[in-house]
């Protein structure tokens, strides 16, 4: 089963003939890929009439899956430019509608600019190196020997509850790789969501290639354990619109309903930089995994200050943003080099300890007492 990184670009074939051919090489290899073909305006001359018959006898078994496909066929035409476009549009909207000032501040744009450098940056990785990493993933997938359902499963109504279930199990996956990245070593994947110091709808694009790598994998994982391949598309199109949503710069908790679905109020607690919400408000959608792995907080609404300038990290470079992981990776190997070494030596000074290590190789005080759990 072919395994696709979503968070890396999906750069069409130039030519439509091209597409057709992909399309019919697919089919050719899978059958159940078929479905997928009448999409690609693909003739009947060209697929063998025996393919047909399957294509047309899956199509009439499986019709909720053809609205699945219909409403891929939109996203697929989504970029990230409409949704910069919505952010904008979100950020007017609450300069003018809800007095916040510092929307079209100068610190605003400044973090903005630096969101959209760090974007382009993961962007021009994935044009050079997507095949690499999603042959990586592949083989991972591969070795694990995963087993699925049965391929018509979900036929029929069925689908709705796979649906539902999928939202569940993705975010409790979520949950706890998005925990484990508030761990000493997961942590400089994941920092540089945090660097943000104006947090809004463009935070949602703040964030490192690596942590995103890892945040599909598990999930594309899921779902195509559970056979429901068509869903990657539209649940990467609602994470990424509830991301946006809870990133907005609003004191919306969703009353009654905010254990179950994550409000701005919430998630602005995660972004908070201070010590007693850090590693707090982890789930992606649904609270109700925070409280019942006590990592629940809201205390109120949150002015508190956004970013993680305590820690260190820098908010408006880029460079120091995007090489983050690999400087704080060599940092911690070095250092546990250094104890290993001071181990063997039965403590007889052949290590360094932290206090004697050069002030560039610490990890922030907020780092260590917080994320290294």
């Amino acid at each position: 089963m072919a395994l696709r990184i979503l968070c890396l670009p999906r750069f069409p074939a130039p030519f439509p003939a091209m597409r057709i051919r992909k399309a019919h090489g697919r089919a050719m290899q899978n059958p159940s890929n078929l479905r997928h073909i009448g999409r690609q305006s693909l003739h009947r001359a060209s697929v063998p009439q025996d393919r047909i018959s399957i294509m047309c006898a899956i199509r009439q078994d499986r019709r909720p899956m053809d609205l699945f496909d219909t409403i891929n066929d939109f996203i697929r035409t989504l970029r990230e430019p409409a949704f910069y476009l919505i952010c904008t549009i979100f950020s007017l909207i609450l300069y003018f509608g809800f007095r916040k000032t510092d929307e079209l501040s100068r610190h605003a744009f400044q973090n903005t600019a630096t969101t959209f450098v760090v974007h382009v940056m993961n962007m021009t990785v994935s044009l050079f190196f997507h095949q690499e990493i999603n042959g990586f993933a592949q083989r991972i997938y591969s070795a694990l020997h995963i087993p699925t359902l049965p391929a018509d499963f979900w036929a029929g109504p069925a689908v709705w509850i796979g649906f539902l279930l999928v939202i569940v199990g993705r975010d409790f996956c979520d949950y706890f790789l998005h925990r484990a990245m508030h761990t000493r070593w997961g942590w400089p994947a994941h920092a540089a969501h945090h660097t943000d110091t104006h947090v809004n709808g463009f935070t949602t694009f703040r964030i490192h290639f690596l942590e995103s790598t890892a945040m599909q994998i598990t999930y594309l994982f899921l779902l195509t354990w559970m056979q429901l391949p068509q869903l990657i598309p539209i649940l990467a199109l609602l994470r990424l619109m509830h991301n946006f949503y809870v990133h907005l710069d609003l004191d919306w908790t969703h009353g009654p309903f905010k254990y179950v679905l994550a409000s701005p109020a919430f998630h602005r607690w995660h972004h908070a930089d201070v010590k007693e919400a850090q590693g707090k408000n982890l789930a992606t959608m649904i609270p109700l995994f925070d409280l019942a792995f006590g990592t629940y907080y809201d205390p109120g609404p949150c002015h508190a200050p956004m970013g993680a300038l305590s820690s260190g990290l820098s908010d408006k470079n880029p460079i120091l943003i995007w090489i983050y992981p690999f400087q704080q990776w060599g940092r911690l190997v070095a250092r546990s080099a250094r104890k290993l070494a001071r181990d063997l030596g039965g403590g007889s000074g052949l290590g360094m300890s932290y206090r004697s290590q050069p002030s560039s190789e610490r990890q922030p005080a907020a780092v260590r007492m917080v994320r290294e759990d």
